[in-house]
């Protein structure tokens, strides 16, 4: 079981190596121009669910919400897409609940993979590998999770890992993850996920909230596509000013799926054909007020935490949910953060339960 936890990870976190340095895309699964054995890849995640399936024939209780709104997904919309990544997403969560993660040494994995990313980062900015959302001599690193949206949410939730180690540890090797991770996350150029990830830090530790100015003068001098998108967000109130096509798109869209959902009440119940880049409008759009309401009841018996939650504010702007590896990933962080918390007060009652014990002899 260690092994098949370690396997899913790396699996997971080292998914898009292949297609990022053949220069395939970034959408690997549905990708005119990544080989077929590349796109059949995915497959793994159903094997590995099929082989724990035989070994115990169990499934959570938190797993049947989300596979009846994986289920309603796939037979609203039935194109290869929509059922790529309900597949994905419900395969990922059965993996992720069935796993056994109490043996495995996470630190030690996590510390791996992110000095892996730390490398193929290093390697994009000196232009060795070309990353896929460069573009017009601005730098979005990937490093490699697919896309920049991807790797700002991931790195951001290595970078929450690393933090709590560092507060629990005091340690100097936890405090250089968390500071390559946080200036990674700006070098995505994933304004999604640094909003995200600085509301989660605030949460975690509010004194920070004293460092929300020189993070800002930090993503300004560190990044320039971050600082871009912020100014080209603050224009969209300045009737006077110019906005680059992705805002005004976005406004027309939210305007569209607005007039649709407003249309008749068939399309408010189940949804229409349009789409959205937020998770939230995506899901009311395509699958209407029904899949929302089964969406809602279906992550929180996940148990939301701070990285899920870390997720799920990403997805308010910009993909997540569909994401992968970004859901897969932050889903066992998730997971692993629940075990470490839990840990001790299971340590302490044990001790409580040995104390009666000899009490009693």
């Amino acid at each position: 079981m260690r092994k098949t936890a370690t396997f899913y990870f790396y699996f997971v976190c080292l998914y898009w190596y292949p297609a990022t340095i053949m220069q395939w895309g970034s959408y690997g699964a549905v990708e005119e121009n990544t080989p077929i054995w590349f796109k059949l890849l995915r497959i793994s995640l159903l094997a590995l669910l099929i082989q724990l399936l035989l070994a115990r024939l169990t499934l959570d209780k938190k797993f049947i919400s989300p596979l009846i709104f994986s289920i309603y997904c796939i037979f609203s919309t039935p194109d290869i897409v929509t059922i790529t990544n309900a597949v994905t997403f419900i395969a990922c969560i059965a993996i992720c609940l069935k796993i056994d993660i109490r043996a495995v040494n996470w630190k030690h994995h996590i510390g791996i993979v992110s000095c892996i990313g730390y490398l193929t980062a290093l390697l994009e900015i000196i232009g060795v590998v070309v990353s896929p959302h460069s573009y017009d001599g601005t730098l979005r690193i990937v490093a490699t999770y697919g896309g920049p949206n991807n790797a700002g949410i991931i790195l951001s939730g290595f970078a929450l890992y690393h933090f709590m180690q560092l507060r629990k540890n005091r340690k100097i090797a936890d405090f250089l993850h968390f500071m390559i991770c946080s200036i990674l996350v700006l070098l995505t150029g994933s304004l999604s996920a640094l909003i995200a990830y600085l509301i989660c830090m605030i949460a975690l530790s509010p004194r920070l909230l004293l460092l929300v100015l020189p993070a800002a003068i930090a993503a300004n001098s560190i990044s320039d596509f971050i600082s871009f998108k912020i100014e080209q967000f603050i224009n969209l109130f300045n009737s006077n000013a110019e906005t680059i096509s992705t805002f005004s798109d976005r406004l027309d869209n939210i305007q569209m799926i607005w007039g649709s959902f407003n249309a008749s009440l068939g399309s408010a119940l189940f949804g229409t054909m349009r789409t959205s880049e937020s998770d939230y409008l995506n899901i009311l759009s395509q699958y209407g007020l029904f899949g929302l309401s089964l969406f809602l009841i279906a992550i929180p018996a996940l148990g939301v935490d701070i990285f899920l939650t870390l997720g799920l504010l990403q997805g308010i702007f910009t993909p997540f949910i569909f994401s992968f590896p970004s859901f897969a990933i932050l889903l066992l962080l998730s997971r692993i953060y629940q075990k470490e918390i839990n840990e001790p007060n299971h340590t302490i009652a044990s001790r409580s339960h040995q104390k009666a014990k000899i009490q009693l002899i």
